[in-house]
């Protein structure tokens, strides 16, 4: 299979764009005095995430995953918790939530890089655009206060991105049947 030179042309940006992001969001991170998380929603879905891995099942504790306003980031929280535990055994609940915020901020800004490049056909502009994304402070607070905000920016950008890029193809469901 041949890749375009053109290929390898946007992903350089975007790579870029995603270290920057993650850069930022860590550096945010350790400025916040209170690592608590700010919204007692956090606390919710991180309890619903925590009944999941609770071998007793997913209702315990009046908190029931019916209940959830966003199921798929809960599981994506339970499920990499999980995962994480097989390599790093003190991984907490709290510290997944804080990882999956970051790397679903980073993508995002990763799309949007793509999506503005698409719209723009200006690389140079689309990369401003991108690492102006990635260093805006209310995106970064909101993907670090363990909620799904950043999964589902990143799920629109996507659905939009998708949408442009194919047009009326069938692409453009997915991410968007995701953001429900």
């Amino acid at each position: 299979m041949h890749l375009r030179k053109n290929s390898y042309a946007k992903l350089l940006p975007c790579l870029l764009i995603c270290i920057i992001s993650i850069v930022l969001s860590l550096d945010y991170l350790n400025s916040r005095h209170n690592e608590a998380f700010p919204f007692d929603d956090s606390y919710i879905s991180l309890k619903l995430a925590t009944t999941i891995l609770n071998p007793k099942g997913i209702s315990s504790d009046d908190y029931t995953l019916s209940g959830a306003t966003s199921p798929l980031h809960i599981l994506l929280i339970a499920i990499s918790c999980k995962v994480l535990h097989w390599f790093w055994s003190n991984a907490y609940i709290e510290t997944t939530a804080l990882i999956i915020g970051i790397l679903f901020h980073a993508a995002a800004c990763a799309v949007f890089y793509l999506l503005s490049y698409e719209v723009l056909k200006n690389q140079w502009l689309a990369l401003g655009a991108g690492v102006a994304m990635a260093a805006n402070g209310c995106l970064l607070f909101d993907s670090l206060n363990g909620l799904e905000t950043s999964q589902y920016i990143l799920l629109s950008l996507l659905t939009l991105y998708c949408l442009i890029k194919w047009g009326k193809r069938i692409f453009y469901a997915i991410p968007l049947g995701l953001t429900i």
